[in-house]
């Protein structure tokens, strides 16, 4: 119903974008848009995601919980790790679709190259899952 309604410009300044951490400080999560683990983004969307850019440092766990009847997606901006529960193998330019699941799971490289000391990615949930299997991710 939408599909055609004219685009429009959303100011979302550093300071407004919700900052997330793990518990040991080795991941941090900037939540932009949507809804994640009781916590709110700045972003105004017009149809139901929640978007995330995530900093993992070498060697660090970022295990976000997620819509299970969402798809979600990783994208490697820059660095390498791992996604999943299986733990697929994930380096910049590469994109992860995760199926339906409860939590999406990022993983830095113990080794990162040095243009890039922390995997940085960029993470979306939307459209209703048709899922694979849960958790798991496919590259």
């Amino acid at each position: 119903a939408q599909k055609w309604s004219p685009s429009r410009y959303q100011d979302l300044n550093a300071d407004t974008v919700e900052l997330l951490a793990t518990e040991d400080g080795g991941a941090l999560l900037r939540l932009i848009a949507g809804d994640l683990a009781g916590h709110k983004g700045p972003g105004d969307t017009c149809t139901p995601i929640t978007y995330a850019h995530a900093t993992v440092a070498a060697g660090a766990r970022l295990q976000v919980p997620w819509r299970s009847d969402f798809n979600a997606l990783a994208y490697v901006l820059a660095g390498r790790g791992e996604v999943g529960s299986d733990r697929r193998p994930i380096q910049e330019g590469q994109l992860a679709a995760f199926g339906g699941g409860d939590q999406i799971t990022v993983i830095g490289d113990t080794q990162q190259d040095s243009k890039s000391p922390t995997l940085k990615c960029c993470c979306w949930a939307a459209v209703p899952s048709k899922s694979k299997s849960p958790g798991t991710a496919h590259s």
